[in-house]
């Protein structure tokens, strides 16, 4: 982490105007059928690193590090990352194909409770959820290691209107936050006085459900389990207040969230 510069809040501000609206631009210019092929490509450079320098200065100056993923400057940022990573920061394939098929189940869980919190789903059940999850995009992983990052669309800019915050995928990763908190805070207790199932299920509300607890559960591993750590990140054009919620999850964990998904789903009678 690097040392926080002291600026003015409206500093920060206009930066992050700037950087909103040059990525609006260099998304209008990528998208343009005007022009030739040459000049297009020019034009998006120089937008391009116009945008990467800007992020560079705010970066600096809010104490992020550098070499973490970065959503767009209007998008939620949800990264999964091994802790441990092997050989210099790749990890086996099948284990890669989990973690980014259990980060989308994890975030789908999510927004389904965002809009119904109950103790499973169907997720064919919930068509809002998954017309939101046909929004969510996979960004770039961590320089000199492996994570899954998927960008949550916050602000939306429509038909040439004022861009507005879009409520339903912030309540989505709110949920998720609340429901990872959830998630620790239930898998300690349980194994510390048992009963995950009991446990769990009285903190519904708060987004745990059986399809948080099985992608969760599912990403750590039974077999070769790995440790991870969650982490969601507020949008710098639509900020939360509080820090980003982070949240590790172990080897010991699996049992505990995957027995909780069991005893959740068949108390549901949601499958």
């Amino acid at each position: 982490m690097v040392k926080r510069i002291a600026r003015p809040d409206t500093d920060f501000r206009v930066t992050i105007e700037q950087i909103g609206r040059l990525e609006r631009a260099l998304l209008s210019v990528q998208e343009s059928d005007s022009g030739s092929a040459e000049s297009i490509h020019a034009i998006a450079l120089i937008q391009y690193q116009e945008i990467v320098r800007l992020r560079s200065e705010l970066d600096e100056a809010l104490g992020f590090d550098p070499k973490e993923a970065r959503a767009p400057s209007g998008f939620d940022l949800v990264s999964v990352r091994p802790i441990a990573a092997e050989n210099g920061g790749s990890m086996p394939l099948d284990a890669g194909r989990r973690l980014v098929e259990q980060s989308r189940n994890m975030l789908l869980a999510a927004a389904c409770s965002a809009l119904r919190p109950q103790r499973a789903f169907r997720f064919r059940d919930c068509p809002e959820a998954r017309r939101y999850i046909g929004e969510v995009r996979l960004e770039q992983t961590e320089i000199g290691g492996f994570a899954v990052n998927l960008s949550s669309p916050v602000v939306q800019k429509k038909n040439g209107s004022k861009p507005t915050i879009d409520g339903f995928p912030r309540l989505t990763t709110t949920k998720l936050a609340s429901g990872l908190r959830a998630l620790r805070e239930s898998a300690d207790l349980a194994k510390e006085i048992g009963g995950a199932g009991d446990i769990f299920a009285e903190r519904v509300n708060d987004g745990a459900s059986s399809n948080l607890c099985g992608a969760v559960g599912k990403m750590v591993g039974r077999r070769k389990p790995i440790e991870l750590e969650i982490s969601v990140s507020w949008a710098l054009a639509a900020p939360m207040p509080g820090e980003h919620a982070r949240f590790r999850f172990r080897e010991d964990d699996a049992p505990v969230l995957l027995g909780a998904s069991d005893s959740l789903r068949k108390a549901g009678h949601a499958f």
